[in-house]
Order: structure tokens, then C-alpha cells, then sequence
């Protein structure tokens, strides 16, 4: 009993320290240029927060204060691991079972010197025989703020072009941009050339590949382009992300986890995603 009046007292002092938003709150340390990060130096084992912000420059932690406390009380598993799987490293986020939102799961923000086009690659995989239940997300590009969470991108503030998984494995980007009709993220789902919506299957690699280039201020031109294994399955150009020139393509969004806002978003089982090889830089990839 003692031992819980002590975790609870530290949870409470935490809270209160924590102020709003980030609670791993330090400044960026720079920004990078590019990003290539394929986990071959960590050791294989716990991926430590240390670890993380020595790979992923200038990152900081936006799990929420709630979220944060509780890994590091260890109330909530720390979900972050390295594996590996015939002499290659990669990234495991641990998603618990009956668990939704970013309580469960990895959400980062890794900054990139502020462009007004950035490509973004990296694998992934839905290990074992994974429960892709209703969906989730996975990371993405944004910009500013990078609004997520039901925060509507008003043209200034921000935006963001997540990943997202659903039922059956249908892949999609999951845009926050002032046009959108709803309160929560549009969900551009990814098709084959013969219109079908595109899937993953659980226990395979992927590698998703996307390009964000800016819309001019005020204008509906900006781009969004999407690859699966190298075939080009979202191509729109009829984006509007800014009214701003000061909104920039300015960081990589790492977020990951089920969800969805209730409990028919959570697995039945605890699950991995698991991701490798990711790379960022200015230029647009040509297919």
C-alpha cells in the first residue's frame, strides 16, 4: 500500500511539474537536413528515451503528461524495443491488449530544417498474425503545429500527413489541412491502379514511401504522393496546407498507435508493429 501512495504522490508531482503539452521537454536541439536511421548501433533490448534522442535529433516526446508518467512509473509497459530478425535491427512499438490511443504506442516529433518539399521512407510491419482491429496510425510528414487530435488546421497553425492502418489492413494518409470536412484527420485511402483500396498483410515488410510539397499560400495545389513496395498507389494535387509561406515541411511526425477514441479500437492481444530504414530528405522521389 505504501509502495502505491508513493507511485501516486510522484504521478501527482509530475503532473503538476509537467506543464502543458510535451512532458519530455527540451528545446530542439537542431534540425537536420536529412534523416537516415536503420537501428543497426542500438543494441538489441529496451530502446531507451537516451537512445532515441541520440538517433532521432532534436526529437521530443509528445506522448501527453498522463502517458509519459506512466512509463516511466512503470505503470504502462515501456513500449519501445529493439529486435532483430536474421542479423538485421529493427524498431518494435508494443501495442497492449484491450489498449487505445497514444497511452499505448510511440508518438515523437523529430525536427527537419523547414522546406517547402520533403520525402519520407520507411518499412514496416505488422508482426505475427497482427489484429488490425478498426486501424491506427503510423508515422507521417507535418508542419507547425503539426494538428492532430481533432485541432483543425485554421492555415497558419499547422498541419500533418500521417499514415493510418484499418480494418483488414487497408492503408491510407490521414491529412490535417484547413479543407478537411471533419473534425478528425481525412483519411486519402492508398489504391492500386485498378482502383482497389491497397492492404497489408500481417508478418510481411513494407516499405511506404510519400512525398509532401507545399501548396502555394492560399492555393489548393499542394502534393501528396504515396508508394507501396515502389508501386505509386496516391497521387493528389489538390491540397491546401498553408496560407503561409512560414509553413514548412518541418518534421517527421512518429506516431503509433490503435486508435480511434474507444475501446473497438483495441486489439484483443498484446501485438508489435515493427519499422526500419527510415530516411528523409528534400527531394522528390522519381517513379
Amino acid at each position: 500500500m505504501s509502495h502505491i501512495k508513493i507511485q501516486l504522490g510522484i504521478l501527482a508531482l509530475l503532473l503538476l511539474v509537467g506543464g502543458t503539452g510535451c512532458v519530455s521537454s527540451e528545446d530542439r536541439a537542431g534540425v537536420n537536413e536529412s534523416l537516415s536511421i536503420d537501428f543497426e548501433q542500438s543494441p538489441v533490448g529496451k530502446y531507451s528515451e537516451r537512445r532515441l534522442k541520440s538517433e532521432w535529433r532534436g526529437t521530443q516526446i509528445v506522448c501527453g503528461k498522463k502517458d509519459y508518467v506512466f512509463y516511466k512509473l512503470g505503470i504502462t509497459p515501456y513500449p519501445l524495443t529493439i529486435g532483430e530478425e536474421q542479423a538485421n535491427n529493427y524498431l518494435s512499438v508494443q501495442i497492449d491488449k484491450g489498449r487505445f490511443d497514444p497511452i499505448v504506442g510511440a508518438q515523437w516529433s523529430t525536427p527537419l530544417a523547414g522546406s517547402d518539399s520533403f520525402y519520407l521512407s520507411y518499412r514496416v510491419q505488422f508482426a505475427g498474425d497482427f489484429d488490425f482491429r478498426r486501424g491506427g496510425k503510423l508515422p507521417g510528414l507535418a508542419g507547425g503545429a503539426a494538428n492532430s487530435g481533432g485541432n483543425i488546421p485554421n492555415g497558419t497553425d499547422g498541419w500533418s500527413a500521417r499514415m493510418m492502418f484499418w480494418e483488414n489492413g487497408k492503408l491510407s494518409f490521414y491529412l490535417y489541412y484547413p479543407d478537411q470536412p471533419g473534425e478528425y484527420g481525412d483519411p486519402l485511402f492508398w489504391r492500386h491502379s485498378d482502383g482497389e483500396i491497397v492492404k497489408a498483410e500481417a508478418g510481411k515488410w513494407y516499405t511506404i514511401q510519400q512525398y509532401i510539397q507545399m501548396n502555394d499560400p492560399g492555393q489548393k495545389n499542394g502534393i501528396v504522393k504515396g508508394w507501396l513496395n515502389g508501386e505509386l498507389v496516391c497521387d493528389a494535387d489538390t491540397i491546401r496546407f498553408r496560407d503561409t509561406e512560414a509553413l514548412k515541411v518541418d518534421q517527421v511526425f512518429f506516431s503509433v498507435f490503435m486508435g480511434g477514441g474507444d475501446l473497438s479500437w483495441a486489439p484483443g492481444k498484446d501485438q508489435q508493429i515493427w519499422f526500419d530504414d527510415f530516411q528523409a530528405f528534400n527531394s522528390l522521389k522519381k517513379n
